[in-house]
């Protein structure tokens, strides 16, 4: 049975700044391997989200410490928009994610922490650009398509949520897998979630945000598989790679280019 106090199924996205879009890029690190294309990312996801009409805020090589802050300061200014992105591009392990201090690393959760505390039930898209592990996918062969029914192989009322609601979470691999990037193109991951949502966007029509994590799933997936050309790396080889999202929202989220 629908709930009576819910006035929509959709969010609300009529401000004129649909969104604040929070981009934490760690690229040098005191103590760890620089992140060599991860500006590639990062510009990737600015042009995109922009066009989406979201202030896209970008915040270079920051300790956990400094992440909080950040991520303090983006529950503060949330109250102005309709929805907040924050998207942390770093290493992790994990459900860690490093600073870039030395020895610098945090839970994940207590980093996104503040936001939680938002006053507004608006929704909340995370992307994760991390490594969770040091596991590597090996892949394995299935058929394209099985259909099991044939024989072929082929808010104007408040109300009580919980804190924990409103989330999406987006995560570049799945738990205890290793994230591949490109040290030219940038990641994988954030560059194939950037380009399905630019095709909607130069086909101007709206984006159902789940909808389209699952087609990220799916071209990360299917489309990618590591090149090594260094046989001292032959173990990172022809390896796959499986992004995971975490769905908490209430309400479906569409977004749409900014006109």
């Amino acid at each position: 049975m629908a709930s009576s106090t819910q006035s929509s199924d959709r969010y609300i996205m009529g401000s004129p700044f649909r969104g604040l879009f929070v981009v934490i890029n760690n690229e040098v690190f005191e103590n760890a391997p620089r992140r060599k294309g991860t500006e590639k990312d990062t510009g990737r996801l600015k042009a995109t989200f922009e066009q989406l009409g979201f202030n896209v805020k970008v915040y270079d090589n920051k300790s956990t410490i400094e992440m909080l802050q950040i991520m303090a300061e983006a529950k503060d200014l949330s109250e102005d928009y309709d929805c907040l992105g924050v998207a942390i591009l770093s290493h992790g392990i994990e459900d860690k994610i490093y600073g870039v201090a030395r020895d610098d690393v945090r839970p994940l959760d207590a980093v996104l922490g503040p936001l939680k505390d938002t006053k507004k039930g608006i929704p909340k898209l995370i992307l994760i650009q991390a490594c969770r592990g040091e596991n590597l996918d090996d892949g394995h062969l299935v058929p394209e398509d099985h259909d099991a029914s044939s024989n072929s192989k082929a808010e104007d009322k408040a109300i009580r949520v919980p804190i924990e609601s409103d989330f999406l979470y987006h995560f570049s691999t799945s738990p205890g897998y290793y994230s591949f990037r490109n040290a030219t193109n940038g990641s994988v991951f954030i560059q194939k979630l950037c380009d399905v949502f630019d095709e909607f966007i130069k086909s101007n029509v709206e984006i159902d945000v789940v909808k389209s994590m699952i087609q990220v799933n799916r071209r990360v997936a299917e489309d990618y598989e590591s090149f090594v050309a260094n046989p001292k790396d032959k173990a990172f080889h022809k390896k796959k790679q499986m992004p995971s999202f975490v769905c908490m929202l209430r309400k479906e989220l569409f977004l749409k280019k900014q006109t």
